[in-house]
């Protein structure tokens, strides 16, 4: 049997090896547009460290930097074990981490800074712009944010993550390590102070001096990779738990209450757990993902799943339970295409339901097209509506809506009211048809 590797292949138009790989169909979902950076062996001992990066997309593509055979061959193997490392990590999903292990990660980002950069560092003045833009965004200024901030400290973390988050994201998924929700704030402020160290380092490096800074260096332990240790942290809460908190935080409607179960039962099942502090951006993506292939369109998975996992999260955020929401800011594309607007009913349209209710025999399929036409009402509202609700007011028959004891509720306070009914409901012999239940529910008392 001939046993076939992944070896290192050519560009047309380059003589540099290369190194191609198609990303698993389960694994591109999560992975599609974020970037992976590769680590890849020195030629020499003197020669500075080589990094190169790509796009997840169906296939992940970087040039291996060399013509020399043996080089790709030892190049092309570091790239594949860091490739499958961060493959392995999509699969796994978020792992929890400890402090030492946050520490350790952001030592990976100031040796590769401060190695990478310590021949030619560019400039004194380049490395002090850096070292006081990641200061700034670690410790922001007194005194109130520009931006109007949906939970305290938002403004500071949308700060690390366009300054920092291009570091940590590369590092985190060339060493195959998606943290939790609760861990990535705190990789943040990490890698902010190893960008600090590092920018401080080369600053006097640029100026001539190259004095040994083993003290900072020392601060860093070497990363040894994800191990068993590093399981999920135990956690007590759960989005039941949220769910309970938010409906005994309001009053809230049954429909509501309904969405928002359905919701977290949907997510749940598609995580395979329930504890909201070990989710990440990327799962509630590949969620949306999922419920667009089930075929709920882009404004349903909005305006209701994407809605109440959001608010939830807002709760777990107003409550100090997590740090961070990993559904906000997020939707799906909701632009129509022509022609799929849903259209009013016309006069035919309208003429023919009500011809076919005419003919039925079921009273909710009879009724309730004609409550519809003649009311204005809410679908939900006439479904409703109890025959103890038509009532006399003033000498004139009316429909009075207000929430049912049954628990059915209104849309908000303007919608209790009074609606006159209509003459034609009278004609057709609604009334009656209200009596019959009125003395069925005296006979059954």
């Amino acid at each position: 049997m001939v046993l076939l590797m992944a070896r290192p292949t050519k560009r047309s138009g380059s003589s540099n090896h290369q190194f191609r790989k198609r990303v698993p169909a389960d694994v591109l979902l999560a992975a599609r547009g974020k970037r992976i950076a590769f680590a890849l062996p020195k030629a020499r001992a003197g020669d500075e460290c080589i990094y190169v990066s790509a796009t997840f997309g169906a296939e992940v593509l970087v040039s291996l930097r060399t013509e020399d055979n043996a080089l790709a061959k030892l190049r092309h193997t570091a790239a594949a074990t860091q490739f499958e490392r961060a493959i392995a990590a999509f699969r796994e999903g978020p792992r929890a981490l400890t402090n030492k292990d946050h520490v350790k990660l952001a030592g990976i980002l100031y040796r590769d800074l401060a190695s990478g950069f310590e021949d030619e560092p560019v400039s004194a003045a380049w490395w002090e712009i850096v070292a006081d833009v990641a200061q700034r965004v670690l410790t922001p200024a007194p005194g109130p944010s520009l931006m109007i901030e949906a939970y305290p400290g938002e403004a500071q973390l949308f700060e690390l993550e366009r300054y920092v988050g291009p570091f940590l994201d590369a590092i985190l998924i060339r060493e195959g390590v998606i943290p939790t929700g609760e861990d990535r704030p705190k990789l943040l402020r990490a890698f902010a102070k190893a960008l600090i160290d590092a920018a401080n380092k080369l600053k006097r490096n640029a100026d001539g001096d190259y004095a040994p800074d083993d003290a900072v260096a020392a601060r860093y332990p070497q990363w040894d990779g994800i191990g068993t240790k590093a399981l999920p942290k135990p956690s007590t809460l759960t989005f039941e738990d949220l769910l309970t908190r938010w409906k005994a935080e309001d009053t809230r409607s049954a429909s509501s209450i309904g969405a928002f179960s359905k919701a977290v039962a949907d997510f749940t099942a598609h995580l395979k757990h329930s504890d909201p502090r070990l989710v990440v951006k990327s799962d509630v993506v590949h969620w949306a993902m999922a419920l667009r292939e089930r075929s709920l369109s882009p404004k349903t998975i909005n305006d209701t799943y994407l809605a109440a996992i959001r608010a939830l999260y807002n709760l777990a955020l107003r409550s100090d339970l997590v740090t961070i929401n990993p559904v906000e800011g997020y939707r799906i594309p909701s632009k129509r295409r022509a022609g799929e607007k849903m259209l009013a009913y016309d006069d035919n349209e309208v003429a023919t339901i009500l011809a076919l209710a005419d003919k039925e025999t079921s009273a909710a399929l009879r009724w309730v097209p004609w409550l519809l036409a003649l009311t204005g009402a809410r679908v939900g509202e006439i479904a409703q509506l109890w025959a103890r609700r038509v009532v006399e007011k003033d000498g004139i028959t009316v429909l009075r809506f207000t929430p049912a004891e049954d628990g059915g509720s209104l849309k908000n306070d303007s919608s209790e009211r009074d609606v006159p009914v209509h003459p034609e409901l009278v004609a057709r012999g609604f009334l009656t048809f209200v009596k019959t239940l009125k003395r069925q529910t005296m006979a059954a008392r």
